[in-house]
């Protein structure tokens, strides 16, 4: 089963509930109050990747409870407990930091560096994984760009899928009645499903290797290559 990737979008395209229980916990990560945050996840299924959700259009920070972690000088207890949960070390902030950067810049001890180091699989595919993502990004923008801006959406970011042992995620969009399932594959190349009723109910396939290369599963099946 697919993981659900925390979506960052305008509060206004969510339900009331899903956006009073991002609202605590962005609070809650955002006072300090680690613990507080915890149960949310533990107890009302918040996604622990939450980050806050942007309002009238401005755009979004991208701080997860790891960022505010490093910045606010929280526990290695408490960094552990979130990594647990299933908070990932690899997201940026809209600056591009992940939460290793603010921790660098911070002159937090070394254990708490330790705590929020990068894996070594998104160290080492970086450059793969930048351009995997760029081309994802075009692929999805060619499916929903108008739903994207109307959502005030961010794009994915895929390098969770090196910190994972089941590199599967599902990202969605309001309003596409589908979304895209991300995995990565033994060659550790990026795959796409996707499927919208908004796009005249097709699914697609694509698999982007690590040079950004894109190969179009629906059209080599077509052509007899499945």
């Amino acid at each position: 089963m697919d993981d659900q990737y925390s979506i960052n979008v305008d509060c206004s395209k969510l339900c009331g509930d899903i956006v009073d229980l991002n609202e605590r916990f962005s609070n809650a990560i955002y006072n300090g109050c680690f613990q507080h945050a915890i149960d949310l996840v533990k107890h009302e299924q918040c996604n622990p990747n939450s980050t806050r959700l942007s309002k009238g259009g401005n755009k979004p920070k991208l701080w997860t409870a790891l960022h505010q972690c490093a910045f606010l000088g929280a526990s290695e207890e408490t960094i552990k407990a979130f990594v647990k949960l299933g908070t990932f070390k690899s997201l940026k902030n809209s600056d591009g930091q992940t939460a290793y950067d603010i921790a660098v810049s911070k002159n937090r001890p070394e254990e708490i560096l330790a705590a929020l180091k990068l894996p070594a699989d998104v160290i080492e595919n970086k450059e793969a994984i930048e351009k995997m993502e760029a081309k994802l990004h075009e692929h999805i923008l060619s499916r929903v760009e108008t739903l994207i801006k109307e959502n005030n959406q961010a794009l994915p970011q895929i390098s969770p899928l090196w910190e994972m042992e089941e590199p599967s995620l599902y990202y969605s969009v309001p309003g596409m009645y589908g979304g895209f399932c991300l995995t990565r594959d033994q060659e550790k190349r990026l795959v796409s499903e996707s499927w919208s009723r908004v796009c005249g109910g097709s699914e697609q396939e694509i698999v982007i290797d690590h040079d950004g290369n894109v190969i179009d599963c629906n059209a080599e099946a077509d052509l007899g290559f499945s």
